[in-house]
């Protein structure tokens, strides 16, 4: 009987994605590109991102949140959504899973990524074009020191061009 006990806090131990963050916002919820939840836990690493899609060893989809370097970049809550839909974006597009391999591949996965945040923001959350425009001018006068914290390489962003934005 003992044996059976521990087998099963085993297994609920397992079967959780580590230091899950429950409270967090429904609205970042997500599905990566096998339709299976994306969680949101909170990194280990205070040099990680402030936000990264990532799997755990089990295989389960997350963002990984590193609130210290959060707090660094000090983002506005729209800038903060970005953020958390660019992440799910590559989780959806199953960019984390397939890398890119070549220069040109990445600016075109980060593009998608990007792309993909902003329609979620515009059409799914209702932002406004200009709010949108303001996530875009945010994003392109980043101090060069917020790029190590923030998801994917440095780069100016064209939302009007590169996404369907109508």
């Amino acid at each position: 009987m003992r044996v059976f006990r521990l087998a099963v806090i085993w297994m609920v131990v397992l079967g959780l994605p580590a230091t899950a963050l429950a409270d967090m916002d429904p609205k970042y919820s997500c599905l990566d590109h096998s339709s299976r939840q994306v969680t949101v836990v909170k990194a280990k690493d205070r040099k990680a991102p402030a936000v990264e899609a990532s799997y755990t060893f089990r295989g389960l989809p997350v963002l990984n949140v590193n609130f210290h370097a959060l707090a660094a970049m000090k983002p506005s809550p729209l800038m903060q959504e970005f953020m958390y839909f660019r992440e799910c974006g590559r989780h959806v597009l199953g960019f984390v899973v397939n890398p890119a391999t070549t220069v040109s591949e990445q600016r075109r996965q980060t593009s998608l990524a990007d792309c993909w945040a902003v329609n979620r923001l515009y059409y799914y959350n209702g932002t406004d074009k200009v709010s949108v425009m303001n996530v875009q001018e945010m994003l392109n006068t980043l101090p060069r020191g917020h790029w190590q914290h923030f998801p994917g390489p440095m780069r100016i962003v064209d939302f009007p061009n590169n996404c369907y934005l109508r």
